[in-house]
């Protein structure tokens, strides 16, 4: 990877391998990238490309879904803004797509952020500081006035959107239910 160089007494780019970016970018910046390839002898194979930002973070470094320029949006969705800690608990495309799957890994693990991609490439979630829970019912939720779902990709080009949950509604912002991977809100019947 080659950063191109702003300043003009250079010859216009740095290269770096491995983890000499942590000498080149500091964490949890914004950088306005071109790159382009070249060999390990040092000749240049493409030219530069557009430019890219990058947001330096080891934050979401496991995710296949969230895209690099989407994690400040989404950590600003987050209590704890850029200062959070997420890590890893449960990939339906790694561990199973069943719900008794989703609760062994998720239940009890405290403040959760779930994050889905739609076949068509959309991406959207929810956040609960609630518990999950596998409780033989469905009828059972959990009240968090926290709770919140978003959207980072849609198909009406809507930006990144944070929903908070409706007042009143508090009281049903999950529902644990052993029958149920993540799931946000109480789905009401119209009489």
């Amino acid at each position: 990877l080659i950063k191109e160089s702003t300043e003009t007494n250079t010859i216009g780019a740095f290269t770096f391998f491995d983890n000499e970016k942590d000498n080149l970018f500091k964490w949890k910046n914004l950088y306005k990238l071109r790159v382009r390839g070249c060999s390990l002898s040092g000749v240049v194979v493409t030219p530069f490309s557009n430019i890219t930002t990058v947001y330096v973070t080891t934050q979401f470094m496991e995710s296949l879904i969230i895209k690099n320029e989407e994690v400040s949006y989404l950590l600003s969705f987050l209590p704890k803004g850029s200062n959070s800690n997420v890590s890893l608990l449960y990939r339906g495309s790694r561990d199973g797509f069943e719900a008794k799957i989703f609760h062994l890994t998720c239940n009890r693990m405290g403040k959760t952020l779930t994050i889905v991609q739609s076949k068509n490439n959309f991406v959207f979630g929810g956040f609960t500081n609630s518990l999950w829970w596998s409780r033989k019912t469905d009828k059972v939720t959990s009240q968090d006035n926290g709770a919140f779902v978003f959207s980072l990709r849609n198909a009406d080009g809507v930006a990144h959107e944070k929903y908070c949950i409706r007042e009143g509604e508090e009281e049903h912002a999950i529902k644990n239910s052993e029958k149920f991977g993540p799931y946000f809100g109480n789905k009401k019947k119209n009489y």
